[in-house]
């Protein structure tokens, strides 16, 4: 697993900057909901500000690039990073579109090898970005370190990628510890865990992005239907050439150790909000 995901890390990172081009324009209509208000909320947010989620807006000044450390994809950096244009470009659906709600994750980059035996052409060391915050995302009450490690890289590349059952992105999360790194952590280490680190759990998917919400936090996940159930719909969007039911998720995370009140495991991930995506030209 843990190779899979640095692979799919380093095929990101060489896949280069990407060129405008035009892409979906979405409405969201919530199709299924147990918080009301959140759901209801997001909703808003969703249809305000993720409705060409997958656009590369041009810059006011045309001088920097889109991927500038002052641009609006950049984020802020672990003491000792420095910023590089082509590790902001991988992560830039980490980043945009956004919301308060999104904002309020305290992310910061950092880069790191990809590991001791991955090297580039000219045998140097490949060298890959990542993501890491501390915050509860468990809601337990006790900080977790979250780490990000893979990146999507846009629409078309999940259309592409079909049914093949690539993960667009990977979370670790470390419950319940603040875990400083040391410049010598491979990525490997850090995504996978280590010896002292431990182990994290992974959530991975198409696109997942973490969220604070009047005091707690969520995990917001977008998916393209491909592994569903065959309906009308579906079958429709595909004889169109769409995938065949583009959704986004709101769920809570529960770490896997963690039993509900029966005493049986919770699910990882406890979907709360589901909301059907039309693309509208």
């Amino acid at each position: 697993m843990r190779d899979r995901l640095f692979l799919l890390s380093v095929a990101t990172l060489c896949f280069g900057v990407r060129a405008v081009a035009s892409e979906p324009v979405y409405e969201f209509k919530l199709e299924s909901g147990s918080q009301p208000e959140l759901c209801a909320h997001m909703e808003d947010v969703f249809n305000g500000s993720f409705k060409r989620m997958w656009d590369i807006p041009i810059p006011i000044d045309k001088k920097l690039s889109i991927y500038d450390s002052q641009s609006q994809y950049a984020f802020p950096l672990l003491a000792g990073t420095m910023h590089v244009n082509s590790m902001t470009n991988v992560m830039m659906h980490s980043r945009i579109p956004t919301s308060p709600e999104f904002q309020a994750v305290p992310w910061v980059e950092g880069h790191a090898s990809a590991g001791e035996n991955i090297r580039n052409s000219v045998g140097e060391p490949v060298v890959l970005p990542f993501l890491v915050a501390y915050f509860d995302i468990d809601n337990d009450g006790i900080e977790d370190t979250i780490i990000k490690s893979s990146f999507a890289k846009g629409y078309n590349s999940i259309v592409a990628a079909g049914a093949s059952g690539n993960v667009g992105e990977s979370i670790s999360v470390y419950h319940g510890r603040r875990i400083a790194f040391g410049a010598s952590a491979t990525l490997t280490e850090l995504a996978g865990g280590s010896e002292s680190f431990g182990k994290p759990d992974l959530i991975a998917g198409d696109l997942i992005r973490p969220i604070l919400y009047a005091g707690k936090s969520y995990v917001v996940s977008y998916g393209q239907g491909l592994f569903g159930a065959s309906t009308e719909q579906s079958r429709r969007n595909v004889k169109h050439g769409l995938p065949p039911m583009e959704r986004m998720f709101i769920s809570s995370y529960n770490f896997p150790e963690r039993n509900d009140a029966t005493g049986k495991t919770k699910d990882r991930l406890t979907t709360l909000c589901v909301y059907d995506m039309q693309q509208v030209y």
